[in-house]
C-alpha cells in the first residue's frame, strides 16, 4: 500500500490524509476507553500523541489504515489499544521528580554545561549536535540538555528497579568533541540513549559506532528552571532578602504579598515537578540500517546525519527482551 513507507523492515503511515484521518477518531476512541485515562500518569493530550504514534509506526496494530474506493479510511481498533496501553506504555513508564537524587545531579550538571557552552570552555558532548540552530541563551540550554539526557535516568531506574543491577552514568563535561562514549559506561558493549520530547515521533535513531541503541520519550514540566527554584525555596528567600533591602511603597507591598502567596504557601516545597519516561525499546545496531543524509524519511524534516533509524514499533522492550540485554551488557 503506498500509504506505508516500508524501507526495511515495519511499517511508518506516510499519507497525510491518513495522519488526519487518524487524529479525527482519536477524540472519539479516547471517550470510549476512559481507563486509558484514568489509570494513566499521562494527561489526554499526551495519551492522544502517544496513541497517534504508535498508529503512524503500525504498533500494536492500534489502528488499521486502508482505501475504500478513493478514499483512505483509518479505524481505530480498542483492543489492541488496550493491549499497548496494558503491556507496554504502562509497565515501561517512569515517573520521575525533583526529589529524587539523580534528577538532582542532572539538573546540576545541565546548568553547568550551558555555563560551560556560553562561556567557550566546551566545543561539546554528546548532545553538541542538538545546538546548532537552537538559541544559546541560558535557560534554553539547560532545558535542551536535561531534556536530552533525562532518558537516561528514566533507564537507571527502570534497569535497577526490574532487573537489580547497577547502572552509571556518566555526568563528565569535556573541552573537546567526544565521538562513540557510551551513554552506561559500565556496560560491556557501546549503548546510545536517545530522548525526544515528541510524543508524536515514529523513529528511534542511533549514531554510528554503537552496539545498542535505546530510545525513550520525555514529558518534562514547562519552565523547569523556575520550577526547581520554586521547589528549593529559591524565590521564598530572595523575597526574604528583597525585604531587608527595600523600603516599600504601596504597589510593591501588594506585588510582595502575592510573591508570599505563591511562594510560601503553594510552591515552595510543594510543587508538582512530575516527568515521565516512556521507555520506547531498544535495538541492536547489527540488525538495522544506516540512513544516509541524503535520504528521505517520512514525519523527519532533516538527517543531519548518517545514523541508524528505526520505526519504534519495532523496538524490543518486553520484560524477556531487557533480561536478554541486562545479562549480555552486566
Amino acid at each position: 500500500m503506498q500509504e506505508f513507507y516500508e524501507p526495511f523492515f515495519g511499517k511508518v503511515i506516510k499519507s497525510e490524509t491518513a495522519k488526519k484521518k487518524a487524529k479525527e477518531g482519536l477524540e472519539k476512541i479516547i471517550k470510549e476507553i476512559p481507563e486509558i485515562i484514568n489509570k494513566s500518569p499521562y494527561t489526554e493530550e499526551e495519551i492522544k500523541d502517544l496513541l497517534l504514534s504508535a498508529c503512524l509506526s503500525s504498533d500494536f496494530k492500534v489502528c488499521e489504515v486502508y482505501k475504500k474506493g478513493r478514499k483512505i479510511h483509518v479505524d481505530w481498533n480498542k483492543k489492541n489499544i488496550k493491549s499497548w496501553f496494558e503491556k507496554k506504555l504502562i509497565p515501561n513508564t517512569v515517573i520521575l521528580s525533583l526529589e529524587d537524587s539523580d534528577i538532582l545531579e542532572l539538573l546540576l550538571f545541565s546548568i553547568e554545561f550551558a555555563f560551560c557552552i556560553l562561556e567557550g570552555k566546551t566545543k561539546a558532548t554528546r548532545t553538541q549536535k542538538g545546538f546548532r540552530e537552537r538559541s544559546r541563551e541560558l535557560e534554553t540550554i539547560v532545558v535542551n540538555t536535561f531534556t536530552g539526557l533525562v532518558g537516561e535516568v528514566g533507564i537507571k531506574k527502570f534497569l535497577e528497579k526490574n532487573f537489580k543491577v547497577e547502572i552509571k552514568l556518566d555526568r563528565s563535561i569535556s573541552p573537546n568533541i567526544e565521538e562513540h562514549k557510551s551513554d552506561i559506561p559500565n556496560a560491556k558493549y557501546l549503548i546510545s540513549v536517545k530522548t525526544t520530547p515528541n510524543l508524536r515521533g515514529v523513529w528511534a535513531e542511533c549514531p554510528k559506532g554503537f552496539d545498542y541503541g535505546i530510545f525513550t520519550k520525555a514529558v518534562v514540566p514547562s519552565a523547569l528552571l523556575l520550577r526547581a527554584f520554586a521547589h528549593a525555596c529559591a524565590f521564598k528567600k530572595f523575597v526574604d532578602f528583597s525585604k531587608e533591602k527595600i523600603s516599600f511603597q504601596k504597589e510593591i507591598t501588594s506585588i510582595v504579598t502575592n510573591l508570599e502567596n505563591r511562594f510560601y504557601t503553594r510552591k515552595c516545597g510543594n510543587l508538582d515537578t512530575k516527568i515521565k519516561i516512556f521507555i520506547c525499546g531498544y535495538f541492536e545496531t547489527n540488525e538495522g540500517k544506516l540512513i544516509p543524509v541524503s535520504q528521505k524519511l517520512p514525519l523527519i524534516r532533516i538527517i543531519n546525519e548518517e545514523r541508524f533509524f528505526i520505526p519504534i514499533s519495532n523496538l524490543k522492550y518486553t520484560r524477556n527482551d531487557w533480561l536478554s540485554f541486562v545479562k549480555k551488557n552486566f
